[in-house]
Order: C-alpha cells, then structure tokens, then sequence
C-alpha cells in the first residue's frame, strides 16, 4: 500500500494478502514528493511495486532536463 502522509512523503506499508484478518505493516518513508498536488495523484506505481514515476514541479524556468 502507498500512500503521502501530511508532509508530502510516499509512504509505503506491506499488506499480507494471506492472513485471512487485516494484516498491514508498519509504513515506512521512501522519499519526499516535491509535485503538484492540485491535479489527482502526482504518482503512480509499477504493478510489481518495485518502480514509482513521480510528476515533478521544476524548480526553475528554463532548466533542462540532462
């Protein structure tokens, strides 16, 4: 499970699917999202949980991508 917290950090936490009661995890942080969050999600997960793609905010006009 993914989710932000108040302070704009991706959270995630372990869901056991197996248990037939509830079971989550403790979440841990992962990092801190500096995005948009007036238009939905700003992230979106990989099916296997291993990737995350984050829509950023550029902090600079003019700045280009390397």
């Amino acid at each position: 499970m993914f989710y932000l917290d108040p302070d704009n950090q991706l959270m995630a936490a372990s869901v056991d699917q197996e248990s037939p009661d509830l079971s989550v995890a403790a979440p841990r942080a992962l990092f801190q999202l500096h995005s948009r969050l007036d238009r939905g999600y700003p992230y979106d997960v990989s099916a296997d949980g291993q990737r995350v793609l984050v829509n950023v905010v550029r902090d600079t006009v003019g700045d280009t991508l390397r």
